[in-house]
């Protein structure tokens, strides 16, 4: 009986240490540095000394392009520097098998803009739900313009 409980104990332990563990990840524009904090079953965003709920569920990782940077368009004639795009909402295993994507690729199914625009770091009212997106593929340019142009 002892050794069932000990087993179970150092089984789950791991379990409850992973669950309140914070994920980061960040990227930089300029000096302004941009971070994304996936926490238990929330993200945020913070940025010059502002936090902002992401609405997504983590993790949440910056979508990069295959080399591993991270992706952003920047839109000539606008005040817009950078528009970032953030994932969330872990994609379940038969969108997975259904896409062929290994279990060591990290995809969402929900991304949502982050804009930088004149200096001042903000979210797109819009989230795109419903989608695969992951974080090595990139996406397609005109996610990016669709954020950068809601408004």
């Amino acid at each position: 009986m002892i050794r069932l409980f000990l087993s179970v104990l150092i089984i789950g332990l791991p379990i409850l240490a992973n669950a309140n563990s914070v994920k980061k990840d960040s990227t930089e524009l300029g000096n302004k540095e941009i971070i994304i904090d996936s926490q238990g079953n929330h993200c945020t965003l913070s940025a010059d000394g502002n936090t902002l709920d992401l609405e997504l569920k983590s993790p949440c990782f910056f979508l990069r392009k295959e080399s591993g940077s991270v992706e952003y368009f920047q839109y000539e004639g606008s005040n817009i520097d950078a528009v970032f795009m953030v994932v969330g909402d872990v994609i379940s295993s038969s969108t997975r098998k259904l896409y062929g994507l290994d279990a060591g690729v990290e995809c969402g199914s929900s991304s949502r803009g982050i804009i930088v625009e004149n200096g001042e770091v903000s979210l797109s009212t819009l989230i795109l739900t419903d989608g695969v997106y992951c974080k090595n593929y990139g996406s397609d340019e005109k996610n990016y313009w669709m954020f950068a142009h809601e408004k």
